[in-house]
């Protein structure tokens, strides 16, 4: 058997269950196949005619539905709930039964009322859906759906039913999908315009969709276009004689109106704004907005020849014009009416606007009160009201309400005027306020007689100055050590209405100075004609500091390069005289004269290695690998030895205040305080005076190293050299780092100790300040980081020069290093074949390859480079053992060198001991297999 439920849109079959006890799953199937929950109206009307519906199924079905029910009596108590409704409650049903439903407090008054509304409704057989909110007792907000049915017993009310249904995720989709809609409005907006880009010519460079849709083209299509084919013949001349003019002029903008034709023929009005395109002060084109404006032409026109001057006036005031009872019912708008709130007027004629959903609930109440002066003969407004559209979007409007009589009856004459617009440029101007109020340079704005009218708090943060102090006052007040011509520059700039830039010298407060950026540009009004100045000064003293520091280090890396450069020939000549030297040191007879010239020539040719030695230094990061290194150490190692070479008038002192250490090239760490000591003996020479030497802990703040982004703040080592002799001169101040720069006689200095200095430390990570006084001395302050490594003392055991009996290849394009080569190998015991030419050694090695146990080569010869012959020989034998030599470490690292496949490499100039240990050294690992 079936029982059918019926209302006004849905018939709904109820299967008569056998089994009051039956599975929950029949129910759902039941529910699923005939709708049955999905309108709680439908539920309600099934319950009123299945009176014993809840007793027959049992409530453990009725606890799986998904809508709460509630039965309340005739007077209000709670008789039964299921499941779903103690869960929207938070509480158990155990806590609601016999309660009163008023009484249990998850209702707000406006709620409640909407309660006894629909009550009263479900007397009068009328069932409608409503939403409320609830606060349950667990503190959860909920939106739910609801309906009230009054359950009849022998045709008398007995009690209702309600049905809750949970709609708080589409309610709160619903919240969101607004806010989206109304953060995407301007793009909406914006979508909807034509927009044309064009060069300095004249031709077309861009178009989006909405200009081809204006006049019917394709995209492809409308790139063949031109200002004649798209203007209608009768504006032609005129549209041309205007691009013309704004392509040539100043004017930064231009709007007008312009018949067009469309790819059919048909005319369109539009109305067109362009401007003026800009990159990095220079023009680069001009962009045109385009908006459809033939309705609006049409309805011009239809002004014209119509008889109904009011209806005329009516229909296209700028604002919206409406007229409304003294209820709040509509009866009339305008155009502007339909258009601020999306509706035609004949929808709303007739209809309350309080029950259209236009304000939100929160502005009801302000409306009716309007209503009510309204009523009462009293004008109000104007009122700031948020509208909701048909669309759903938000407009912000401005509403005055006049009390008016037609045909002597009362009615409400209201204008409201759309201010959304209004409200986003307000925004925008508070926007860029705020944006100018926080920004890191100085703006100010002056009149034409350079009177400041404005200026942002970053004038107080950088100068000092006061906004109270300046204002007023003529902008020279920073200007006032500016040359006098700059500043006639900049006023003559500024008054022909151009843009003035440049870098000046500007007063503080406390009368010094900094370096800034200033950009002045002309203000005009709406006519066009220059009122104002601004001025935006960025303080740059700390990027000037910065473009100096890489400046010198550009200027340093370059002479690093050209020095590095020439190091390889100075080895190549040291080595000859060196090595020759040593050679004929072994045969010459002890305590000769010949002995003592060839020693006077060994030390000369070292004394040249050293300087070639500072060189590389300068030009290269380090000869060796950094190891943690006791500074402390090499100072008291470095004045010993100094101690003897300075004259008696110079006295020395240590304080020696740290024990820490660096991470250093220990040889690079003594020509640091080598050089420094010697520059200081220099100074104080002839008369003598005072040379201090100070080393201790010191920790930099972020603060000190600003203007040294690359360092971190932490421990550091002070090395501080002072002297007290005649001090260094400002006008050479900034030059005493240039490699070969020297103040002193010809022949008396190198010009490269300070230079070694400054590339020395500047490898280490560290800074070199100076401080310095003519007539008082000068103070050299060095920071290094510190490192927490160790250090051990190694002794160096004396060994004997090694040498062996194996067959060795050697190549240098030098004539004199390699038969210098050959013959120190020679005497070692070794069997030599030398060539100064690599090809023909290549072709050597090519017919004879077993005969080899070693190659060893130079790493840069003429025609063919040592790592080209190097893979040729390996492409030969790939086992040969290989060592480069090499005359500049900056043409090729040890690490490359292993990676092309040698085993060492031996710097120039070398001595016969440097050669033998490295060539046995690497015969060595090839006997025992390593490498």
């Amino acid at each position: 058997m079936e029982k059918k439920v019926k209302n006004k849109s849905t018939t709904v079959s109820i299967p008569k269950l056998q089994n009051p006890d039956s599975k929950i799953k029949d129910l759902k199937k039941i529910g699923e196949e005939h709708n049955f929950f999905k309108s709680s109206l439908n539920l309600g009307k099934s319950i009123i005619k299945e009176e014993k519906f809840s007793r027959r199924i049992g409530h453990d079905i009725l606890d799986e539905i998904n809508d709460g029910l509630v039965y309340l009596s005739q007077t209000g108590i709670i008789l039964d709930v299921n499941k779903k409704a103690a869960q929207f409650f938070g509480v158990s049903k155990k806590e609601l039964l016999g309660k009163h439903f008023t009484k249990i407090g998850i209702f707000s008054a406006r709620d409640y009322s909407r309660l006894l509304k629909n009550f009263k409704a479900a007397l009068s057989q009328k069932v409608n859906l409503f939403e409320v909110k609830i606060r349950n007792k667990k503190g959860k907000e909920l939106y739910l759906e609801c309906s009230v049915t009054i359950i009849k017993k022998d045709r008398f009310p007995s009690g209702f039913i309600i049905v809750a249904r949970d709609i708080t995720k589409q309610k709160l989709s619903e919240i969101s999908l607004e806010e989206s809609k109304e953060r995407y409005k301007d793009l909406v907006d914006r979508a909807g315009v034509g927009i044309l880009v064009e060069d300095n010519q004249g031709n077309f460079k861009y178009f989006n969709q909405r200009f081809c849709q204006l006049f019917g083209y394709s995209n492809q299509e409308m790139a063949k276009q031109n200002i004649e084919t798209l203007v209608h013949s009768g504006d032609l001349k005129r549209i041309k004689r205007a691009h013309r003019e704004f392509l040539k002029s100043n004017k930064k903008s231009i709007k007008l109106e312009s018949r067009c034709l469309k790819k059919d023929g048909s005319i369109i009005f539009l109305e067109i704004y362009g401007e003026v395109l800009k990159e990095k002060g220079e023009i680069t084109g001009r962009r045109y907005y385009l908006w459809d404006i033939t309705e609006r032409k049409k309805r011009e026109e239809a002004l014209k020849s119509s008889e109904e001057r009011f209806r005329i006036l009516f229909d296209y005031a700028p604002d919206a014009y409406y007229l409304n009872d003294l209820k709040g019912n509509f009866i009339d708008g305008n155009k502007k009416a339909e258009e601020i709130i999306g509706y035609k007027k004949e929808e709303l004629i007739g209809k309350n606007f309080l029950k259209l959903k236009l304000l939100s609930p929160a502005k009801i109440p302000k409306a009716a009160a309007t209503l009510m002066k309204n009523a009462l003969g009293r004008s109000t407004g104007p009122d700031e009201f948020i509208l909701k559209r048909n669309d759903g979007s938000l407009v912000t409007v401005e509403i005055s309400t006049y009390p008016v009589k037609i045909k002597d009856k009362p009615v409400v004459l209201g204008i409201a005027r759309d201010i959304t617009e209004r409200k986003r440029a307000q925004e925008e101007r508070n926007l860029l306020m705020t944006a100018i109020n926080q920004a890191s340079e100085i703006i100010a704005l002056t009149d034409v007689d350079s009177k400041i009218k404005y200026v942002n708090p970053a004038l107080e943060r950088i100068s000092g100055f006061t906004n109270k102090e300046v204002k007023g006052q003529s902008i020279r007040l920073f200007l006032k050590d500016v040359d006098k011509y700059i500043w006639q520059e900049i006023g003559k700039t500024l008054r022909e209405g151009k843009i003035w830039k440049g870098k000046i010298s500007l007063r503080k407060k406390d009368s010094s100075l900094f370096e800034a950026e200033v950009t002045a540009t002309p203000v005009r009004d709406t006519q066009g004609k220059i009122n104002h100045y601004i001025y935006f000064l960025r303080d740059i003293t700390e990027q000037i500091k910065l473009e100096e520091q890489l400046r010198q280090i550009q200027k340093m890396e370059a002479l690093g390069t050209l020095t590095g450069g020439i190091a390889h020939d100075f080895n190549n000549i040291l080595t000859s005289i060196i090595g020759y030297t040593e050679m004929a040191l072994d045969d010459a007879p002890p305590d000769s004269l010949l002995r003592c010239n060839l020693e006077e020539v060994f030390k000369a040719g070292k004394r040249g290695q050293d300087l070639v030695n500072q060189i590389l230094a300068f030009s290269r990061p380090s000869h060796q690998q950094k190891k943690p290194v006791q500074v402390s150490s090499l100072i008291k190692e470095t004045l010993k030895l100094l101690r003897v070479s300075l004259s008696a008038n110079i006295k020395i002192h240590q304080n020696i205040k740290s024990d820490s250490m660096v991470m250093a090239d220990p040889t690079q760490i003594h020509q640091i305080v080598l050089n420094l000591c010697k520059n200081a003996a220099d100074a104080m020479s002839p008369k003598g005076g005072l040379l201090e030497v100070r080393l201790e802990d010191v920790e930099l703040s972020k603060r000190f190293l600003k203007a040294y982004p690359n360092l971190e703040p932490g421990p550091f080592l002070k090395l501080s050299v002072r002297d007290t002799g005649i001090g260094i001169e400002e006008s050479v101040l900034n030059r005493i780092f240039d490699p070969f720069f020297t103040t002193k006689a010809p022949g008396q200095g190198t010009g490269m100790g300070l230079a070694v200095v400054h590339s020395g430390v500047r490898n280490h990570g560290g800074i070199i300040n100076v401080h310095t006084k003519p007539g008082e001395g000068t103070t050299f302050d060095i920071y290094l980081p510190k490192s927490k490594g160790t250090t051990k003392n190694k002794e160096e055991k004396q060994q004997t020069v090694p040498g062996g009996r194996e067959r060795l290849l050697f190549i240098d394009d030098e004539e004199q290093v390699m038969k210098l080569g050959k013959q120190m190998l020679e005497s070692l015991g070794y069997q030599v074949t030398a060539f100064s030419d690599p090809l023909k050694a290549l072709q050597t090695f090519k017919g004879q390859p077993e005969n080899f146990d070693l190659v060893i080569s130079d790493s840069h010869m003429p025609g063919v480079a040592g790592g080209d012959l190097a893979t040729e020989i390996f492409k030969i034998r790939p086992q040969i053992p290989f060592i480069f030599c090499t005359g500049n470490g900056l043409k090729l690292k040890k690490e490359k060198a292993m990676e092309i496949g040698a085993r060492d490499i031996i710097s120039k100039p070398f001595q016969k001991k440097d050669l033998a240990k490295v060539v046995r050294k690497v015969l060595d690992q090839v006997k025992t297999g390593r490498r």
